[in-house]
């Protein structure tokens, strides 16, 4: 498996721009990225500035792509896909973290030739991130075809809840990392499961 952090931090750090913008850009990120961290201890981040989803893509998304990666492995015996087609949703995508993770998984399951995610988050502004994730990362990950739609719902809303449990029918695989950003009450987490099923 090839380093996936790298993979994923490669087209984010060439994003922000060459070695001196670099170097300031970077510098930067220093204060949205503690007010992220703060957020992540004391509620819920915020992603509706661009630096602070910057911030994130830098700091977080390509260790969460890690993480999730990890998951995978450990369910790996239990996580043999059938078919040609794997159809999978994320909630609380943001940049799409899983995504990576999910490319090199399907690395060593050669039945699955085309991927079609769903990507759900309430935060528009991730187009950008995602578009890296998805043109110039997962091609150096995984060669088969991916096809990718996009979807701004909020999981507190109930409207919003009904159309991402339309989202999961027929899903062989969910992400559902929202439950710990988006909900973070134990009722209506559970609700939300609940409605999934």
């Amino acid at each position: 498996m090839p380093d996936l952090v790298a993979t994923a931090l490669e087209p984010l750090l060439d994003h922000l721009g060459a070695d001196g913008d670099l170097d300031s850009s970077l510098k930067a990120l220093r204060d949205p990225l503690r007010e992220l961290r703060r957020q992540y201890r004391t509620g819920q981040p915020d992603f509706a500035s661009e630096s602070a989803r910057t911030a994130y893509c830098v700091a977080y998304h390509p260790y969460h792509a890690h993480l999730a990666r990890t998951v995978l492995n450990a369910f790996g015996d239990t996580l043999r896909f059938e078919g040609p087609v794997l159809r999978v949703v994320v909630f609380g995508a943001g940049p799409a973290p899983e995504l990576l993770a999910l490319a090199t998984f399907l690395t060593d399951q050669s039945a699955v030739e085309r991927l079609e995610v769903d990507l759900v988050d309430r935060e528009i502004g991730w187009q950008e991130a995602r578009r890296l994730t998805v043109d110039a990362t997962v091609p150096k990950l995984w060669t088969g075809r991916l096809d990718v739609r996009h979807h701004v719902l909020d999981l507190t809303d109930e409207a919003d809840v009904i159309a991402a449990s339309h989202l999961t029918r027929g899903r062989a695989l969910v992400f559902d990392k929202a439950l710990f950003t988006d909900l973070r009450m134990r009722d209506r987490a559970a609700s939300f499961l609940e409605r999934l099923k």
